[in-house]
């Protein structure tokens, strides 16, 4: 079985819209730096604690497919642990 590689690109860099986005927002993509999006994290700024938000938005994934996390790190080993990529 082949590890899972998922890359953090920032949502400015990722994103081409044009908007500018927060520091703080992030696309998950899955493979390389520019393999297909299949999730999002971003800082939950309403939140006094559990302050990073995780959600996978593609599927499949494993149960839940978002959730709150301490750190931006613990997000995206949450995210990871739930993203199950499909079989080539």
């Amino acid at each position: 079985m082949t590890a899972v590689r998922l890359y953090l690109i920032s949502a400015n860099k990722s994103r081409p819209s044009g908007q500018p986005w927060d520091v703080d927002d992030y696309d998950v993509r899955d493979g390389a730096a520019d393999g297909p999006v299949v999730g999002r994290i971003c800082r939950a700024r309403h939140r006094a604690s559990a302050q990073w938000f995780w959600g996978i938005t593609t599927t499949p994934c494993l149960g839940a497919n978002n959730g709150y996390a301490g750190t931006r790190e613990a997000a995206m080993a949450a995210l990871k642990v739930r993203w199950t990529p499909l079989a080539s």
